[in-house]
């Protein structure tokens, strides 16, 4: 705990009891912070082996959904796409005891938060959206960012605790999809300028000019970033096989933001970087870091 900068949760005394269902990469990684931070969850995953680490550092185990449910007050979703949330929302709803507030960390399509809220709602609970900015790495060092959308006194209640987990948490207003909209646009920008750092990585290499020197050069400039360090490091190392976010979670989250934003105009930058995903996952890379969406380029020569 953090001492007198501990937030105290309007009605409870201190922290609710946390429940935590989804242990992937960032699952794991935001369960663990709430650990390291010295509050107690309780965990449940649907293979039951991603729960190993986290009961050696104490967590509490659940071996089904109904028992996560009936031991916790805020529900912690972090799950792949639209169909693993429904598939989870659907048992915590039909369990005896409904927690007070599912807070979702899974970037899910618009349309299926606005569902999912709706559902939680007719079962007199608040379900708030809230993806992470941030890979695992970054939550576990207490720097991710939050983006929260839904019911105004469940947001209110959760934005402290959000803030002291990691470095900052948005709240984009009542309408449950706003932030799932938002964490799909941040992701396809991300996309974009990966993609432009490979093509301009590839092109200097290949007239004989490191590709180090770019992000020295990038660096002393106004485009300077952690967003073009993080990934310009990434990309000049070829540093793709331990994927912090993988090319097919990225390909989902760029076709979520396809289907948004279909019929609204000719996105060409966001559907040639597409082409490149659906390219690397088509050669059998789907399991690398998205940094590499464009690597063929890089290995074309």
């Amino acid at each position: 705990m953090k001492g007198e900068n501990t937030p105290q949760i309007p009605g409870t005394k201190g922290f609710p009891r946390i429940g935590f269902a989804g242990l992937g990469l960032l699952g794991a990684a935001t369960a663990s912070r709430f650990i390291d931070l010295g509050i107690q969850v309780t965990v449940w995953n649907r293979s039951a082996e991603k729960c190993a680490a986290l009961d050696a550092k104490s967590a509490n185990i659940c071996t089904d959904l109904a028992e996560l449910s009936a031991q916790s007050d805020w529900i912690f979703s972090c799950l792949s796409d639209d169909k693993a949330m429904f598939d989870v929302l659907a048992l915590l709803l039909k369990a005896d005891h409904t927690p007070q507030i599912h807070v979702s960390l899974t970037t899910a399509s618009p349309g299926a938060v606005a569902v999912a809220a709706a559902r939680t709602r007719a079962a007199g609970a608040a379900f708030l959206c809230c993806p992470v900015m941030g890979r695992p790495d970054i939550m576990l060092g207490g720097k991710a960012g939050f983006l929260l959308s839904g019911d105004k006194t469940a947001a209110h209640a959760v934005l402290p605790v959000l803030e002291w987990l990691g470095s900052n948490a948005y709240y984009l207003g009542e309408k449950p999809e706003a932030a799932a909209v938002m964490k799909l646009v941040v992701n396809c920008f991300i996309a974009l300028n990966i993609g432009g750092l490979t093509e301009a990585v590839a092109g200097l290499e290949r007239l004989g000019i490191s590709g180090e020197s770019l992000l020295q050069v990038l660096a002393a400039g106004p485009i300077g970033s952690p967003l073009i360090k993080l990934f310009g490091e990434k990309i000049v190392a070829r540093d793709f096989d331990k994927a912090m976010f993988s090319l097919e979670l990225a390909d989902k989250d760029l076709g979520y933001f396809s289907d948004m934003i279909s019929g609204f105009g000719d996105f060409a930058l966001a559907t040639a970087v597409g082409a490149y995903l659906n390219r690397g996952i088509s050669a059998g890379h789907g399991n690398r870091d998205w940094a590499g969406l464009a690597a063929h380029l890089l290995e074309a020569h």
